[in-house]
């Protein structure tokens, strides 16, 4: 389902009740967001998938104005599509996210930008495909990923923020988080 479809059937309350996303002004307008950000930040933090064709075309670091020259991918309605374009990154996109990585794998764009948190599980998932990592590239931009659920549904809300709250008081979100993503952001070598 695509993040789009799943934010209107949360707002319809038809079949879903609660779903974590990157948030923005226009899904906190439909969704009730619980402003606890679940990854820390780390969603803004974007590594790049490219072929190894584009790989030996590309100098070992590209400074912000050469990455804006690039082609990058992005889903149809993801928050960081706008973000992206907002500060005059060429994008393209598509509606489907397996079909992101065939563009890519085909040469179709240059770059597909993914988080710290998603690259390597990418990676290992579409290793049949032509995709490498670009290793000398980091674009950073401040975004968060919350909890929504339906506007109306204030209980479950209230729920998951006091959930949230008492991990955060007793560390055990930050524990949770350590155990996550932390050799995560150390492969990342930032």
């Amino acid at each position: 389902m695509t993040q789009g479809r799943a934010i209107k059937q949360l707002s319809q309350s038809k079949g879903i009740d609660v779903m974590w996303t990157m948030t923005s002004k226009e899904r906190e307008s439909e969704v009730k967001p619980i402003r606890i950000p679940i990854y820390k930040g780390l969603i803004g933090w974007r590594l790049f998938l490219t072929t190894p064709e584009q790989l030996a075309t590309r100098k070992q670091s590209q400074d912000l104005r050469a990455l804006k020259k690039a082609t990058l991918i992005q889903g149809h309605d993801w928050p960081d599509t706008n973000i992206l374009r907002y500060n005059n990154f060429k994008v393209q996109t598509g509606p489907s996210y397996e079909g992101l990585f065939q563009v890519l794998s085909l040469n179709r764009a240059e770059l597909f930008p993914r988080s710290i948190i998603e690259i390597w599980d990418e990676l290992e998932t579409h290793q049949h495909r032509n995709i490498t990592l670009e290793p000398h590239t980091l674009l950073s931009y401040p975004t968060a990923t919350y909890f929504f659920v339906a506007q109306e549904n204030t209980a479950l809300a209230s729920l998951i923020e006091e959930g949230l709250q008492k991990a955060l008081l007793d560390g055990k979100f930050d524990a949770l988080f350590q155990q996550y993503y932390a050799d995560l952001i150390l492969k990342a070598n930032l």
